[in-house]
């Protein structure tokens, strides 16, 4: 009886086993690390920023006398050049598409430009050319390699010529001040060393086209017309929203 009784507990704790053996196995949550979302940079969007520079250039001069006939003094065609230190504000729209980056850009800059240059027909009377401001409104379009864009640009170009003639020494003078509607043309590249700053250098070439004026002063009347070109070279800094 007793080995019976044996028997059946072992019985029962084997089948016991065998049903615990049988039930699905209790899978523990597993921690997983996080993934990390990669940045990318792009160019599309708004910012504003600040430049200097340098500008130079030159302005052709073509006077014709409105003496009549016989006129002493024939027509006359000179060029004089001009530079000077320029700074100011910039702003800029960009969007993106693969590497191409198309975009509007706009800036001002107060000018320092000035050179002042004597008439060859009638020394020492002189002529000063001056550059109050210059602004421009343009389009660009760019190739980005990464942080990196390399792009060119044109458009149109403002600026505030100031002419100034000088006869018969420096108290007698007639001047003129216009603002020159002209187009203009450049390159730069823009280095993006944060998600938000960025910096660039650029090259524009601008033309303010043809200008006249007749300086009532000169007891020989002449009609002055003048053709001003502009080089202009600005680095800067934007800031991206």
């Amino acid at each position: 009886m007793k080995q019976f009784l044996l028997g059946v507990s072992a019985l029962a704790l084997a089948t016991s086993l065998a049903a615990a053996a049988d039930l699905p196995a209790r899978n523990l949550p597993v921690r997983q690390a996080p993934i990390a979302i990669p940045i990318f940079f792009t160019w599309t969007g708004f910012s504003v920023g600040a430049h200097v520079g340098g500008a130079w250039g030159k302005t052709s001069v073509t006077e014709t006398p409105l003496c009549g006939t016989p006129c002493v003094n024939p027509v006359t065609t000179f060029d004089h050049s001009a530079s000077g230190a320029i700074g100011g504000v910039q702003a800029n729209a960009n969007y993106q598409m693969g590497a191409i980056v198309l975009g509007l850009a706009t800036d001002i800059s107060a000018s320092g430009y000035d050179n002042k240059a004597v008439f060859p027909c009638c020394a020492p009377d002189y002529v000063q050319t001056r550059i109050k401001w210059e602004a421009s409104i343009r389009a660009r379009m760019g190739y980005a390699f990464d942080r990196l864009l390399l792009y060119v640009t044109g458009g149109v170009a403002f600026a505030d010529i100031e002419r100034k003639y000088y006869t018969f020494g420096p108290d007698t003078l007639d001047s003129f001040s216009d603002v020159r509607t002209g187009w203009t043309v450049g390159a730069g590249a823009e280095y993006a060393f944060t998600q938000n700053w960025s910096v660039f250098g650029e090259y524009r070439y601008s033309d303010y086209g043809h200008s006249t004026y007749i300086p009532p002063s000169f007891l020989s009347p002449f009609s002055e017309r003048h053709h001003d070109t502009t080089h202009g070279v600005r680095v800067g800094v934007n800031f991206r929203f």
